[in-house]
């Protein structure tokens, strides 16, 4: 499925639709995250143009495809350590 939308609260640590969008396309690491609420969240590890390492967090809408309500760089130690690369 594709990246459909972006929400506004992903752009408050500074990242743009271009970073956002160049990390979904480049994601090497991702993960299921099944919320208590019921509500499923997909947390991706990419780069984005420039090499930096950036966390994405995101939720399905439909079976449309995807948005994005969470950016971040540098991936925080509790992403990482979700993905097991926390060495």
């Amino acid at each position: 499925m594709d990246l459909i939308a972006i929400h506004p609260n992903s752009y408050k640590h500074g990242l743009d639709d271009d970073a956002i969008e160049h990390t979904w396309r480049n994601a090497f690491e991702w993960l299921r995250r099944e919320r208590d609420d019921g509500k499923t969240e997909y947390v991706l590890l990419g780069v984005d143009q420039q090499g930096r390492l950036v966390e994405l967090v995101a939720r399905s809408i439909g079976d449309d495809g995807y948005i994005v309500f969470h950016a971040n760089t540098p991936p925080s130690s509790r992403v990482l350590a979700e993905l097991g690369l926390n060495g």
